[in-house]
């Protein structure tokens, strides 16, 4: 674990605290105003319309991605989900995703507690705009992701899992090191546009648990898609991996401009037959990443290596 994640992940926990206290000082002059009739009828109306809104669409966000998992995993989702659970807190965004939850939990329960005992109706908004922005959070941890990318830790291959996060919608994960782009000024690298990798970022705090957490992401996920261009020894193991586990059907090995697959050829695995379909090159991916994530189903008995296609 390099410090540049550490950095990173400190500020993301002191921003979640600087949060609180923005929506905790908000929460207390909003509960002041109500309670002391200052401010118009159309003001409050206003508040109220304004969050009520925010928690719809955040509460819709959700819908869909369950919506999504319980149509693509089925029976599968509930032991997919505790797989992730256990997984969490072996990965680098563990801690800054669980102070999130605490925090909007904690802010959720003010609200209640305000509304309970003043009265104040705009808590009842926010005490579901709190508690749904929880709820993204538990679901980002908890629902597997539509695919895994496998890649070197290369300025390329990290631009391009973002451009494939940007289009899936229902979460594109990686184990990629974000280190060397999260160096230098913390500030920064939070405005960094791949800084929201982090967000869906399955990196592992500890070296010593990439195998078990790659081995595991193979497993649940609806598809794989496996960089073969680069051929450094993390690539090539995941690889063989792969071909071990049977689990070729729903990978999509990405090719060079020329059509070959040059991880493929250093790990001696092209003696097995590869069918052509599951060959793609960088720009099909982006073109039809959206459409293959929402295709992708679970497709036999819920076995560990159930087969799922790119078809």
């Amino acid at each position: 674990m390099t410090s540049a994640y550490d950095r990173v992940f400190f500020a993301l926990r002191r921003q979640a605290m600087t949060m609180a206290a923005f929506w905790l000082a908000g929460v207390g002059i909003l509960s002041w105003m109500e309670v002391t009739g200052v401010g118009s009828s159309s003001f409050f109306f206003w508040v109220r319309s304004t969050i009520s809104l925010l928690a719809t669409l955040s509460l819709g966000h959700s819908t869909v991605k369950l919506g999504w998992a319980v149509w693509n995993f089925g029976s599968m989702l509930p032991i997919f989900s505790k797989k992730m659970l256990l997984m969490f807190p072996k990965m680098a965004r563990a801690r800054s995703e669980t102070a999130k939850i605490v925090v909007h939990v904690g802010l959720a329960s003010i609200a209640a507690m305000l509304y309970a005992t003043f009265s104040v109706l705009s808590m009842v908004p926010l005490f579901f705009y709190f508690l749904s922005v929880a709820l993204v959070i538990f679901l980002r941890i908890i629902l597997p992701p539509a695919a895994i990318y496998l890649a070197s830790s290369t300025d390329d291959r990290l631009k391009l899992l973002f451009a494939l996060q940007m289009r899936a919608f229902v979460g594109v994960t990686g184990l990629l090191d974000l280190s060397e782009s999260l160096d230098g000024d913390v500030q920064s690298s939070l405005k960094n546009p791949i800084f929201l990798m982090m967000l869906y970022d399955s990196r592992t705090r500890e070296d010593s648990d990439w195998t078990e957490v790659v081995e595991q992401m193979m497993d649940i996920v609806p598809l794989i898609f496996l960089d073969t261009r680069d051929t450094t020894p993390g690539v090539l193991c995941e690889v063989k991996k792969i071909f071990e586990r049977d689990i070729t059907a729903k990978t999509g090995f990405i090719c060079d401009e020329q059509g070959t697959c040059p991880a493929l050829n250093i790990a001696a695995t092209t003696e097995r037959v590869l069918d052509s379909s599951i060959k793609i090159s960088q720009q099909r991916l982006l073109t039809d990443i959206r459409g293959l994530v929402w295709k992708a189903r679970l497709q036999n008995d819920g076995n560990r290596n159930d087969k799922r296609t790119l078809g």
